[in-house]
């Protein structure tokens, strides 16, 4: 694509970066700690506060800048953070909010907590 698009006043190519999307974090699980995690809140009745995310993304980065780290676990896929909210290991996870209607089935399984 480079060579496609060209700068009249330079008479070259443009060069063009990996795509990169990011459609904002969201947080998913138990109703009452998805509350806690959107208020910031990880005191009384949000003490146990455990957010799963996937390591090495921004997700990772914004929770290790707003929570202190003994309410995030990291996990190596979207996949296990699903499986962290269905075994209770997590009681809250983030995802990107495209992500979300692949995950909409889970709601069942963490509201009657099957």
């Amino acid at each position: 694509i480079e060579r496609e698009v060209r700068e009249g006043s330079t008479r070259s190519g443009f060069t063009f970066s990996s795509p990169y999307t990011y459609d904002g974090m969201i947080y998913y699980g138990n109703e009452a700690y998805v509350q806690c995690a959107e208020e910031h809140k990880r005191y009384d009745e949000c003490s146990d506060l455990l957010i799963c995310a996937v390591e090495g993304t921004t997700h990772h980065a914004f929770l290790a800048r707003t929570f202190p780290f003994d309410h995030i676990k990291l996990v190596p896929t979207y996949e296990d953070v699903s499986e962290m909210l269905l075994n209770q290991s997590c009681n809250a996870g983030t995802y990107d909010k495209s992500f979300i209607p692949s995950v909409e089935s889970l709601r069942n399984g963490i509201d009657d907590g099957t």
